[in-house]
């Protein structure tokens, strides 16, 4: 399994952990998730963690009509992050071809 690259993302996973009084506390079928800075928020049975946090991969095979409520999720997800770069790209799309000569006196 390949870790993602960069934060946020959660993997599921075994999980075994040393806990602070002593002992140990393993979750055959555990979830660890980081935010975007790239600390452990929460990590506990992947059955506690409501699935609206876990994006993908999905648990199994999905009909048509979870395929297409899983694309919805992941759109509502992204959406903020990436309006900023798409009205950047809008915008730049609308400025005349020598705007870049005209910027730079050439």
């Amino acid at each position: 399994m390949d870790l993602p690259k960069t934060p946020p993302f959660a993997i599921r996973a075994r999980i075994l952990t040393p806990l602070a009084a002593g002992g140990t506390r393993h979750e055959p079928d555990g979830l660890l998730v980081v935010d975007e800075a790239g600390r452990i928020v929460s990590v506990g049975a992947a059955a506690a963690t409501p699935a609206t946090e876990l994006l993908y991969p999905p648990e199994g095979p999905q009909t048509v009509a979870q395929v297409l409520d899983s694309g919805f999720r992941v759109f509502k997800a992204s959406l903020v992050r990436c309006l900023l770069f798409g009205a950047i790209a809008m915008i730049a799309g609308q400025l005349p071809p020598n705007t870049c000569f005209c910027a730079s006196g050439a």
